[in-house]
């Protein structure tokens, strides 16, 4: 191994969510759209909407509604 590229030791850290947790997120618009529907259904009930964090925007992620669905068993019978 040569020794000018060996791995450094210590802790790495990343903003946000890594890599391919950050693919399979909302992207920013979708994110906007979220919020806004959160914020309306608060004030729907005289609340505050909570802050949602990249984490809350990974969970909520659903196959069923994203529309770059890559999964198994999309096909023309579901349009």
């Amino acid at each position: 191994m040569n020794q000018s590229r060996s791995i450094s030791g210590g802790n790495h850290a990343v903003k946000g969510l890594p890599g391919a947790f950050d693919d399979a997120s909302p992207d920013r618009w979708g994110r906007h759209i979220i919020t806004k529907r959160l914020q309306a259904e608060a004030r729907q009930f005289g609340q505050n909407a909570e802050t949602l964090t990249a984490l809350d925007f990974l969970l909520g992620v659903s196959d069923r509604t994203r529309r770059a669905h890559c999964g198994s068993g999309w096909g023309t019978a579901n349009i």
